[in-house]
């Protein structure tokens, strides 16, 4: 029973919601300023994904499953939708969320370019525009940030299909590893430019040199990032590259604001997965496949 319950909670892998969580803290960063919607948003967020994670650990068979993880799976996208009720800019952002994560499981896999569109989205552009509305920042503002978001997303986010291309082909999802040749290649270039692009939101939004020592912190990273990849040891390298995006949200959000209230949850966020990197905390993407057989309780 316990071991059950474990698994849903590693299930969950929490852990990766921190990257649209800094998102939300980046508007609160150019805003200045947070309040509790902002919070309920950011629990909305966290809710969510696990509840979606939890989903596809399900469909993929990576976990031995308790059979009652369909019920963990719906409470808490009960439980983020209830929250949201208390304010309508977050209830049309949950249902926007848990209608694009539907069309993420089911059909988006299947189409090329389809899953990176919808985890841009979901991941990046929503939290960005919902939370900058939230803040009550100028709207051209706020879309200017949600799409530089959603493109750094769009080109970073194709690393993720460098892993496990031969069961992405079984299961007929589109990727570029799945339909091009030379598909790792395209990937770790695009993987290169997202890196390149981190440096626009320095002439974008004004910043200091505070972001650029982030930077180049980043830049040095990132070379044993390409290095991994090319040497296909895409598990270490997916968790440096969330690792560094958490960082480069993070020197966004410490170069805009000195309110100690805004810095201190990303600055947890960051220090809590670098220590899961560092510790080899975070388990692999690949897990034991379940045994149907031991799913009861």
């Amino acid at each position: 029973m316990l071991d059950g319950f474990i698994n849903i909670v590693k299930a969950t892998r929490f852990y990766r919601a921190f990257i649209s969580i800094m998102v939300i803290m980046v508007s609160a960063a150019f805003a200045n300023t947070i309040n509790k919607d902002v919070f309920v948003l950011c629990l909305c967020s966290l809710l969510i994904y696990s509840s979606a994670s939890i989903h596809n650990a399900i469909k993929d068979r990576d976990y031995y499953l308790p059979s009652y993880s369909k019920k963990v799976m719906l409470g808490l996208i009960i439980l983020s939708l209830l929250l949201s009720l208390s304010n309508k800019i977050i209830f049309f952002a949950v249902i926007i969320a848990i209608s694009l994560g539907f069309i993420y499981n089911t059909i988006s896999r299947f189409f090329l370019f389809g899953d990176t569109i919808i985890l841009s989205i979901t991941h990046f552009a929503l939290p960005s525009i919902s939370s900058s509305l939230l803040l009550g920042l100028n709207i051209k503002f706020a879309f200017i940030l949600a799409g530089f978001m959603y493109i750094f997303s769009w080109l970073t986010v194709h690393s993720k299909n460098l892993k496990d291309t031969e069961d992405d082909k079984e299961r007929g999802y589109k990727t570029l590893t799945t339909i091009f040749k030379n598909g790792r290649i395209i990937s770790i270039l695009l993987l290169e430019l997202s890196f390149l692009f981190m440096l626009v939101a320095y002439f974008l939004f004004n910043l200091t040199n505070t972001f650029l020592v982030i930077f180049s912190i980043i830049f040095i990273v990132q070379l044993v990032i390409v290095y991994q990849v090319i040497k296909n040891k895409n598990h270490s390298a997916l968790k440096l590259i969330r690792l560094l995006t958490i960082l480069f949200l993070f020197g966004i959000i410490i170069d805009r604001t000195n309110k100690f209230i805004i810095i201190v949850m990303p600055l947890s966020l960051f220090l809590l997965y670098l220590i899961l990197v560092l510790t080899n905390s975070i388990a692999k993407e690949k897990y034991k496949p379940i045994d149907i057989n031991a799913t009861g309780g």
